[in-house]
């Protein structure tokens, strides 16, 4: 799938997003009226604080826009996207309108944790055969132990 557009009035929080940005979050298209502030609601509250930090040092220093961070789908679960993105008018010092892009990566992002989790069962494994020790895990759920 592709990318998705968007372009932000950012006096009026006005958000012009194409379809394929409400396809991504699960949204019809057809009533899908986005600002900034439902992006901003929608947007994982850990990784709120980041993308505005992101967007001031865009606007303060000129560098990229580009992150990677979690939005609520329609179906009530998260997923990861990568926006990227410029100011292109300013009125003065005042940025009045940026454009960009959002790019789902949600299978990237699942692919990388389950490379890191095998990385570290096996770092895991490693250590425990070098130290000639032994481990123990317990199941909450059923009790069991595990030698």
């Amino acid at each position: 799938m592709g990318a998705a557009i968007w372009d932000w009035d950012i006096g009026t929080d006005q958000l012009f997003a194409g379809t394929r940005w409400a396809e991504i979050l699960g949204l019809n298209p057809l009533t899908f009226k986005p600002t900034m502030t439902m992006h901003h609601q929608l947007c994982h509250p850990d990784d709120l604080p980041a993308l505005q930090a992101s967007f001031r040092n865009h606007v303060q220093t000129g560098a990229p826009y580009s992150l990677e961070y979690r939005m609520r789908h329609a179906a009530g679960h998260y997923i990861w996207v990568r926006s990227r993105g410029r100011v292109v008018t300013f009125d003065g010092q005042r940025p009045v309108r940026a454009i960009g892009t959002v790019v789902e990566i949600t299978q990237r992002r699942e692919a990388e944790a389950e490379a890191e989790a095998r990385r570290s069962q096996r770092t895991l494994e490693l250590a425990i055969q070098a130290s000639h020790a032994g481990y123990f895990d317990v199941s909450r759920g059923t009790g069991e132990s595990y030698w």
